[in-house]
């Protein structure tokens, strides 16, 4: 690769960062939305009949979405990534953990 290709390369790249960082945000932001949805749904059935299979389900459903918020969370850290999370409305997330294990 010469150094005319790869100076285009980068400069692509670097033209293309943003877009695919938004893109990337906004996908994590749909699968926290959806996960919470779903864990608040298998806690109110939990209310209701208390089961160790609904608690399992909890349990997976809860570190899916930890897992999801490090991976949102540690993208937030770069300074362009803060830039656009404060433009378009992302932000750090807390771990969902319960009060009393």
């Amino acid at each position: 690769m010469n150094s005319s290709t790869m100076l285009i390369s980068l400069t692509i790249l670097i033209l293309l960062y943003p877009f695919l960082l938004r893109f990337q945000l906004n996908s994590f932001k749909e699968k926290l939305e959806l996960l919470w949805k779903e864990i608040t749904q298998l806690l109110e059935k939990n209310t209701k009949a208390s089961s160790d299979e609904l608690k399992e389900q909890i349990h997976i459903k809860r570190r899916e979405y930890n897992a999801l918020v490090r991976a949102n969370n540690h993208k937030l850290d770069s300074k362009l990534a803060r830039f656009l999370a404060r433009k378009y409305n992302f932000t750090n997330r807390d771990l969902f953990e319960f009060e009393n294990r």
